[in-house]
C-alpha cells in the first residue's frame, strides 16, 4: 500500500445528526496539522446526515480532485450501533493517525498537531485530558468539568485498575488500530462501545503515552442522560469484562493479580446492578467469588464497605441498598 499523503483521519459515527455534527467537523477542518480527512459513518438514521454535509461542506465532500488535501467521506450502514460504524470506517482511512470523535464533541484548537507531535518511536496511542460541558435542557451552558487521563505503564493491568479515557481523548497510529480493532463476534455493544475499543487496544499490547493536554469538549445535555439505559450499561460492562477475562485466560495471562483486578471491576457494578438488573447482580456475585474468594469491598462509603465485610458482599450490598432507599428517593 502506498504511503498516505494525509496526516490524520477522524472518524465520526453519527445517528440522527443535528447541527452539532457540523460543529464537530468544523473543529477538525480548522486544525493546523497538515492534511485531514473526516469519515462520517452513518448508523442507519431515519434522517441521514448527507444533506447536512452537502449544505455545509460541498467542496470537501468525497473530494478526489486534490488527493493530498482535506476531504470528507460519507459512509452508511444499517443501524448496528456506533461500535461497528467506527470499525467499518477504519478500513477506509488513509491517514497515518486515527482519531475517533463523537457527533456532539468538538476538538479544541491545536489539538491534533500537539497530539501528533507527542508521538515518538515506541508509542502507539497518545491519551489526553478532556472537558465535559454540562448544559441544561435548553442547551445553555452551565459549567465545564475537567477530566484527566490515566498514565499507563502496563496497559491491561492499568486499564483494569484505572479505567480508560473517553473515545475522543486518544489518538492512534493507524497501523496499530487496524490490527487491534477487529469486530468481536460474541456481542455488539451499544452503550459501552468506547470501553470495548479501549479494552481491545490494551489487549493487543499497544504502547501508551499520556500528554497533559485538554483535547476536546463533550457537550452533555440532560436529555442525553435520560436516554441512557443504566441497566444496559451494566449488562455491557459485564459482557466486556467477561470477554477480557476469557481472552486473558486463553492466552495464559490471567494471573492472580489480574483476577483480583477483574473481581474489583465487577464489584464496581454491584449497587447499580441490584437497582437495575437483579440477574446481572447475581452474575457479578458469582464472578467475584470465583475470581477472588477472599475479596473485600473497596468501593463506596464506610457503611457500605462495613456491611459487605460483616455480611459478605452479596448480602451486604442488598442490605445497604434497602437501607439507602429513603435517602435516594429524597
Amino acid at each position: 500500500r502506498p504511503v498516505s499523503p494525509r496526516t490524520v483521519s477522524v472518524i465520526i459515527p453519527t445517528y440522527e445528526a443535528t447541527s452539532a455534527l457540523v460543529d464537530a467537523i468544523n473543529s477538525v477542518i480548522q486544525q493546523n496539522c497538515g492534511s485531514k480527512e473526516v469519515l462520517v459513518a452513518e448508523d442507519g438514521s431515519a434522517r441521514p446526515s448527507l444533506r447536512l454535509l452537502e449544505e455545509n461542506f460541498a467542496g470537501l465532500l468525497n473530494n478526489a480532485d486534490n488527493p493530498a488535501g482535506d476531504r470528507i467521506l460519507y459512509t452508511s450502514q444499517d443501524n448496528q450501533g456506533a461500535y461497528l460504524a467506527r470499525l467499518s470506517a477504519i478500513s477506509k482511512c488513509t491517514g497515518e493517525f486515527i482519531k475517533f470523535l463523537d457527533q456532539d464533541d468538538v476538538l479544541l484548537p491545536d489539538t491534533l498537531d500537539k497530539e501528533i507531535a507527542s508521538f515518538t518511536d515506541g508509542v502507539d496511542v497518545v491519551m489526553t485530558n478532556w472537558q465535559i460541558a454540562k448544559r441544561d435542557s435548553n442547551g445553555e451552558p452551565q459549567q465545564i468539568e475537567h477530566m484527566y487521563a490515566p498514565v499507563y505503564s502496563n496497559p491491561i493491568d492499568d486499564f483494569l485498575s484505572q479505567g480508560g479515557v473517553y473515545t475522543s481523548a486518544a489518538l492512534y497510529r493507524r497501523s496499530m488500530a487496524v490490527q487491534a480493532l477487529q469486530p468481536i463476534t460474541e456481542f455488539t455493544p451499544v452503550k459501552a462501545d468506547d470501553w470495548l475499543i479501549f479494552a481491545q487496544v490494551c489487549l493487543d499490547g499497544a504502547r501508551y503515552k499520556t500528554v497533559d493536554l485538554e483535547s476536546y469538549r463533550w457537550h452533555k445535555h440532560k436529555s442525553q442522560l435520560s436516554s441512557r439505559s443504566i441497566g444496559k450499561l451494566v449488562e455491557e460492562n459485564y459482557l466486556i469484562l467477561d470477554w477480557v477475562e476469557r481472552r486473558l485466560n486463553t492466552s495464559n495471562q490471567l494471573t492472580e493479580t489480574r483476577k483480583g483486578l477483574l473481581a474489583n471491576y465487577y464489584a464496581k457494578q454491584l449497587l447499580t446492578a441490584i437497582r437495575t438488573d437483579r440477574k446481572y447482580f447475581a452474575k457479578l456475585i458469582r464472578k467475584i467469588d470465583r475470581l477472588d474468594g477472599d475479596y473485600r469491598m473497596q468501593h463506596g462509603n464506610i457503611i457500605y464497605r462495613s456491611l459487605c465485610d460483616l455480611l459478605g458482599i452479596g448480602t451486604g450490598a442488598r442490605t445497604y441498598n434497602v437501607l439507602s432507599q429513603p435517602f435516594r428517593s429524597n
